[in-house]
C-alpha cells in the first residue's frame, strides 16, 4: 500500500473516531449503566487513538525513508564531478 493511501486511510479512521467523540458531547446520560457503557467506549477510543498514533509514526518513518532513498538514488545516479 502506498504512503498516500495509508495516509488517506489513516485520515478516514481518525474522522470516524472524531464522529464518535462528538456524539458523546450530544448525549444525555440518564443511568449508571449508560455512564458505564460510555466510559467503556471512551476507554476503547483511547486505546484506538494510541494505536493510531503508533500507526502515524510508522507512516511518517516510511515516508522519511522513501524520501532519503530517493535523494540517495538521485545523488548516486548523477555523474561524478571529479
Amino acid at each position: 500500500m502506498s504512503n498516500n493511501n495509508r495516509l488517506k486511510d489513516f485520515e478516514e479512521t481518525l474522522n470516524g473516531y472524531n464522529k464518535e467523540v462528538e456524539s458523546f458531547k450530544k448525549r444525555e446520560v440518564a443511568s449508571p449503566d449508560e455512564m458505564q457503557k460510555n466510559v467503556d467506549k471512551l476507554n476503547e477510543l483511547s486505546r484506538l487513538l494510541d494505536e493510531a498514533s503508533q500507526e502515524l509514526e510508522v507512516i511518517l518513518r516510511l515516508m522519511l525513508m522513501r524520501k532519503q532513498h530517493d535523494a540517495y538514488s538521485r545523488t548516486s545516479d548523477s555523474p561524478s564531478r571529479f
